[in-house]
């Protein structure tokens, strides 16, 4: 059974419209479109995620380990510890921590190594907003719904399902307006490393299968939105 849309479909834009409408409820957050730091706490405690480690306990980010310890906890209490600056800030702030970030590693490791670094803790990442932001995960189209309600409320980008077979599990899927890398010099490359794992693992979450993700458009390379392509493995 081979399912959904092709390239610029209409399904896109219906599932679109459906995230619009979804924007409007009281569940996701406030009417000027800003989730505010009660609201987005206050979703992951709905879910039995939101316990904060007491202090003295055992240590969060300078112990040694092989395999990850992250879960979404760490990110602490941001009604309680910003309760005037809220938990926004400016995308370039962002850009400057990942950016600085990328060019230490690439001088340390270099760039194979560093892509690995942000493709893997994208992954990760995507794992856990999956299980602690998304809260439709009956059907496909209730996840993609779901999700793109949740980037597009956070501010992370505008994203649309351009085609999807459901049988072989093969989907491309853009963002427009992308957190890493909208606005950026055209140099020709395809930078949205993190992005291809956070697809990663928010597919997998959903499907138990395994995937490849690649970006195959980037406002980087020259092109007005991101373009990734998943497959499953």
């Amino acid at each position: 059974m081979k399912v959904l849309v092709n390239r610029i479909a209409g399904t896109a834009f219906v599932l679109t419209g459906w995230a619009d409408n979804y924007l409007s409820s009281d569940r996701i957050g406030t009417s000027s479109g800003a989730m505010n730091g009660d609201a987005a706490y206050a979703a992951c405690r709905e879910q039995g995620t939101g316990v904060q480690p007491r202090p003295g306990r055992s240590p969060m980010f300078k112990e040694e380990r092989t395999a990850s310890q992250f879960n979404w906890s760490m990110l602490g209490n941001l009604a309680e510890g910003r309760p005037n600056l809220g938990d926004s800030m400016n995308v370039a702030v962002y850009r400057l921590m990942q950016f600085t970030l990328r060019d230490v590693l690439i001088q340390k490791v270099g760039v194979a190594e560093a892509d690995g670094v942000f493709y893997d803790a994208g992954k990760r990442a995507g794992e856990e907003f999956y299980h602690n932001v998304i809260t439709k995960k009956g059907s496909f189209q209730e996840f993609v719904g779901d999700l793109q309600a949740s980037l597009r409320h956070l501010n992370i980008g505008i994203l649309r399902l351009e085609s999807a077979d459901l049988e072989k599990l093969n989907f491309t899927m853009t963002v427009a307006e992308d957190l890493d890398c909208s606005g950026l010099a055209v140099c020709g490359e395809q930078v949205c490393t993190y992005d291809e794992g956070f697809i990663h693992g928010l597919l997998a979450s959903h499907t138990g299968r395994n995937f490849k993700v690649r970006e195959v458009d980037c406002w980087a390379s020259g092109d007005r939105v991101c373009r990734f392509v998943a497959q499953a493995v």
